[in-house]
């Protein structure tokens, strides 16, 4: 996922199959880019509409990416291609 990143896709992820399973409305969404923050290029991670963490690792992202999925029940939904 990180060279997706880099390369200027969009990972987008929610919890709706969760939802959807279990009966209940508490819809959850965000997305993680590779994007210029502060001037430098950082791996930023939105969920419901605010930045939750960057970092210039991808270790870092990652593991906070997991945490948030694990927490949230959240998937990968899409992986949008960059548009050139």
């Amino acid at each position: 996922m990180k060279k997706e990143l880099i390369k200027g896709s969009i990972v987008n992820f929610d919890n709706e199959k969760f939802c959807e399973e279990k009966g209940i409305d508490n819809l959850n969404c965000g997305h993680i880019v590779y994007a210029k923050q502060f001037g430098i290029m950082r791996f930023v991670t939105w969920f419901n509409g605010r930045i939750i963490h960057s970092s210039q690792t991808w270790k870092s992202s990652e593991k906070n990416m997991n945490k948030l999925f694990d927490k949230w029940n959240c998937e990968i939904t899409i992986i949008e291609e960059p548009s050139n």
